[in-house]
């Protein structure tokens, strides 16, 4: 279903009109969360209902090719997570400053109500800035795609020390057939900023962390899958200033099992070299049905296979997804 053509749903195309036009354009995720621990270690989170992405995005495009891209939070304490300005300088070839994404894998991308799971694969907040503030440049050339970025490298924080985070990242799109495509990318980063927070993992990087990866993207008919790899390589502060490093790679399967009910399977691997404690296989089934053009469920049951034990946990998003 499409939320920009609800022609049976005539309150989701009230929505439409108001909301929709060239240069305003508004987007909107709410989200509903419960998560159950099987085992009793509060693997899923302690059993609880919460709240995902309660978003609200403006954007649209200008007069003399410039375009905005503005997006709130409103249940994060820095709610802002997008100021975005863009000038097309060619059909295909775009400038965007501010604070944006950047386009560093795969399963990073999506907006969160698109994604195959009710989480991104956890590469995404291990290594990657989900966030920074800088400038970028977007090319696409038929089927091969650019993308090369300079950021501050220190995520919403907004602060720098006077180094910045290169970016380059180079995809291709093939089109093996009418029903079947296969899209193939690479991406790396050097964040030369001193004393960086390495993602989620409670480390810090010296300086000149070197992330790189790559990544394919599946789809024939009604089946389709992606699968990626990162590491990341850097001198860990927080570990006496030891060369480290954090690798992870996924492997996702998808069958559509009808046009609103996706079936998914996905094994998430993620490991560290010098605590290799903390690493450890996920493996997660996944169950999406979209109810309306605008209302969709996901249901997950994950399972943590780590050296010495095994979690079992379910997590179910709930969400509204005006696009």
């Amino acid at each position: 279903m499409d939320a920009n053509n609800p022609t049976d749903e005539p309150l989701a195309q009230q929505l439409h009109d108001k909301l929709k036009s060239e240069a305003l354009n508004v987007r909107i995720i709410l989200q509903s969360t419960a998560n159950y621990s099987i085992t009793e270690d509060a693997f899923a989170n302690p059993n609880q209902f919460g709240l995902g992405p309660a978003m609200v995005m403006l954007r649209g495009n200008l007069d003399k090719q410039f375009d905005y891209k503005f997006m709130v939070n409103f249940i994060r304490p820095s709610p802002v997570m997008d100021v975005t300005l863009g000038y097309r300088i060619q059909p295909n070839l775009k400038l965007n400053a501010g604070l944006q994404k950047p386009d560093m894998g795969l399963d990073l991308l999506p907006s969160p109500a698109e994604t195959d799971f009710a989480d991104r694969a956890r590469m995404v907040n291990t290594m990657t800035n989900v966030r920074d503030i800088g400038v970028s440049l977007d090319g696409q050339f038929d089927a091969f795609d650019l993308n090369v970025g300079l950021y501050n490298g220190t995520g919403l924080t907004g602060t720098n020390d006077g180094n910045f985070m290169i970016l380059a990242k180079a995809g291709y799109a093939f089109d093996i057939s009418p029903a079947e495509q296969l899209y193939v990318g690479f991406n790396t980063t050097l964040n030369t900023t001193t004393s960086e927070t390495v993602g989620n993992t409670g480390y810090i990087s010296d300086r000149d962390r070197l992330t790189y990866g790559f990544y394919a993207k599946w789809a024939l008919d009604t089946w389709f899958g992606a699968a990626e790899f990162m590491q990341t390589r850097f001198d860990n502060v927080s570990l006496g200033n030891e060369r480290d490093s954090i690798t992870s790679f996924y492997a996702t399967a998808g069958y559509h099992l009808t046009d609103t009910a996706d079936l998914l399977v996905r094994w998430d691997h993620l490991s560290f070299d010098l605590e290799s404690n903390r690493g450890s296989d996920l493996v997660i089934l996944g169950w999406n049905q979209q109810l309306s053009s605008l209302m969709s469920f996901q249901t997950n049951l994950l399972a943590d296979f780590r050296g010495d034990s095994d979690e079992f946990g379910l997590v179910g998003v709930f969400q509204f997804y005006f696009k």
